[in-house]
């Protein structure tokens, strides 16, 4: 993929006149309210309460809005923008935490609330890199990998209180349930792609902790549901393809547990030797 080009609009700019083609409404623990709108040169995504963002994948240039600090550049342009850049280019983006265990990437995949920065917080604090903690981008050529985001972890304030100390971080931003930790060079990725070798589903249950492998139909079911597969109906067509070659070359775990700290240590050897060994 071509360097993203990376600035900011100099003044504030109207949400686009054209017809939106997607829009976001505030979820539990996603308050992104905002809509998509296709321009002549790329896309608009409008995000109430921050601006315009323009995303041109062809350059691939994405422009910020005026009025969004420097310190959230990175956090915020990583997700939508940046997938439509992705998808657009023939990767794919995943919402999903990667972490590198020894040169291999792991990809934790799930919703907003099953544990992801919290896992990869505790791989962090256990000395593994962090390669992304929300929002993924995968590529299939010339091999699975994983291709590292922003060096920033963002932990729910009672999340960060239980771990208690997560050495090589620093916090720079505290929001009302958020607390934004900026990681230090050796433990954050870089920016070549790091193998992809297991990806673990994460699900929530009250009972006994279960780690078991997928079947290919249920592992693309899975990740198909937690990856971004717009703005054009043939970007979703190029995307499942994906997602099914994906499967087809790297194993599927589905990880069930509670969300209980005290058994992240045992959880992350048993990820580990059986995902990686």
């Amino acid at each position: 993929m071509p360097v993203l080009d990376l600035h900011q609009a100099a003044v504030p700019e109207p949400e686009p006149a054209q017809q939106p083609i997607y829009t976001w409404v505030p979820q539990p623990g996603r308050p992104l309210s905002g809509r998509l709108h296709r321009l002549p040169d790329g896309y608009g995504m409008w995000v109430d309460g921050l601006g315009v963002y323009r995303v041109e994948p062809s350059l691939p240039r994405i422009t910020v809005p005026a009025n969004v600090p420097p310190l959230l550049w990175e956090p915020r342009v990583w997700g939508v923008p940046a997938a439509i850049c992705f998808i657009t280019l023939g990767d794919m983006s995943f919402h999903a935490a990667a972490i590198d265990v020894g040169g291999m990437a792991l990809l934790l995949v799930g919703p907003g609330r099953f544990g992801k920065s919290t896992l990869a917080a505790a791989f962090l604090r256990a000395g593994h890199r962090i390669l992304s903690e929300d929002i993924c981008r995968c590529t299939l050529e010339p091999f699975p990998a994983v291709y590292p985001g922003p060096a920033v972890l963002r932990m729910r304030r009672d999340s960060w209180e239980h771990l208690e100390s997560l050495p090589g971080t620093r916090v720079v931003m505290e929001e009302d349930d958020r607390i934004h930790l900026v990681i230090d060079p050796q433990l954050r990725g870089g920016s070549d792609p790091v193998p992809l070798r297991g990806i673990v589903t994460l699900e929530v249950r009250s009972e006994d902790t279960i780690l078991e492998q997928l079947d290919p139909t249920t592992a693309i079911s899975l990740l198909w549901a937690t990856s971004f597969s717009f703005p054009e109906p043939a970007d979703r067509t190029r995307c499942f393809l994906g997602v099914s070659g994906l499967v087809d070359r790297v194993p599927v775990w589905r990880l069930s547990r509670s969300l209980e700290y005290d058994t992240l240590a045992g959880l992350l050897d048993r990820i580990v030797t059986t995902c990686l060994g």
